[in-house]
């Protein structure tokens, strides 16, 4: 599977899984569901999303493992999701202030 993301859009979701994955434990993944049942009534259904309900049923790990994993499938997963049940609005704006300036100054 070849994933045409941005190489920005990946830098960006890897870190945002970075912050997540130690924040997914059996009491955040019903958040983390119902973030996904929102994102298939916006946009309906996908086979990411079907691969995110398979890491949810497997448990907290497999979930945790997506949102760092380097594989195109995680990178693609990841692209899908916003993270909010794991990582603050606060906190996503700060990941991507830190990298506005770090990109400024390359």
């Amino acid at each position: 599977m070849k994933s045409h993301l941005p190489a920005e859009h990946d830098f960006l979701a890897t870190e945002l899984g970075k912050l997540a994955a130690p924040r997914v434990t059996t009491e955040t993944l019903p958040h983390f569901r119902s973030d996904l049942d929102r994102l298939r009534k916006q946009n309906g259904d996908s086979p990411y999303l079907r691969f995110w309900d398979e890491a949810i049923a497997a448990g907290p790990a497999a979930a945790r493992r997506f949102m760092t994993e380097r594989s195109e499938r995680a990178q693609v997963m990841r692209s899908v999701i916003s993270f909010r049940a794991f990582v603050s609005k606060h906190e996503r704006d700060e990941l991507l202030r830190r990298h506005v300036r770090e990109a400024a100054s390359e």
